[in-house]
């Protein structure tokens, strides 16, 4: 299925909102339901706004499964992710030069994406082989690829993609599913964001908290106390109550009404 027409309206609209109804109309029911989402989630948006002038990544975007997202909660813990995306294939990869990963391609972040060439020898071994094949980084001089293959195997952490966001999102729903089973039921606040009006720093300073406005990131107490909650929910969430699910007949598909047949003696 090709995700790209998709991606390209609406970047063109991102371009020029004053075409969104005409350019919507060109979509699917379902993929047009998908791009209003993501265009009216205003956080998010910008979020992808930053991938849009990057084709390798641009490629991997699927906005037909991004409606499932917004149902989780975990605004904060998704955007984190692809922020730390862009950064690693910017930074830590092109070395910052914004040019440079412009030339990529999306068959290198396919090859790359899910390996760890500093920890893992075979991950190592593979993108080497991939390099000196010249399968990988085909758009890049010799010049630039020496700088970005150094660069690339000091990495010592997954490497990130949309594939790999996909993946992940999945897993997060499971963990997710156990902190709103007990958190209060608000349509329109995160997790992290109800774990923020909940928490109690150590010092029990209630007013402290009472004062502020909304969830501040660089709050280093809130910040290990959520990570640590994360961390058990992985742990144990398979012993953890989830949220009550449909029962089995409303599951499975009903039988057709069937109008009864009238006798032929009528």
């Amino acid at each position: 299925m090709d995700y790209s027409f998709d991606v390209e309206i609406y970047r063109q609209i991102r371009q020029d909102p004053s075409k969104r109804d005409i350019l919507l109309r060109g979509l699917r029911n379902h993929r047009r339901r998908c791009v209003k989402q993501l265009l009216d989630h205003p956080t998010f948006a910008a979020a992808f706004d930053t991938l849009l002038d990057i084709p390798c990544l641009r490629d991997g975007i699927r906005l037909t499964t991004i409606h499932k997202h917004f149902s989780w909660k975990c605004d904060e813990e998704l955007l984190s992710y692809i922020n730390k995306m862009k950064s690693q294939w910017l930074n830590d990869i092109a070395g910052g030069n914004i040019e440079l990963l412009q030339m990529f391609c999306s068959e290198d972040v396919a090859t790359l994406q899910g390996k760890c060439p500093s920890l893992i020898r075979k991950d190592y071994e593979f993108i080497f082989d991939e390099i000196l094949a010249g399968r990988l980084f085909k758009n890049i001089d010799s010049e630039s690829l020496s700088g970005v293959q150094e660069r690339l195997f000091s990495i010592d952490s997954t490497i990130l993609s949309f594939g790999t966001f996909l993946r992940d999102a999945n897993i997060l729903e499971c963990y997710a599913s156990c902190l709103l089973h007990v958190l209060p039921s608000k349509r329109d606040c995160t997790i992290t964001s109800q774990l923020w009006k909940a928490f109690q720093p150590a010092d029990h300073n209630y007013e402290f908290i009472a004062n502020l406005p909304s969830y501040d990131s660089n709050d280093t107490a809130f910040t290990k106390a959520r990570q640590r909650l994360w961390i058990f929910a992985m742990q144990h969430y398979l012993e953890l109550p989830r949220p009550p699910q449909r029962s089995d007949s409303r599951l499975r598909a009903k039988p057709p009404r069937i109008s009864p047949v009238k006798s032929w003696k009528a």
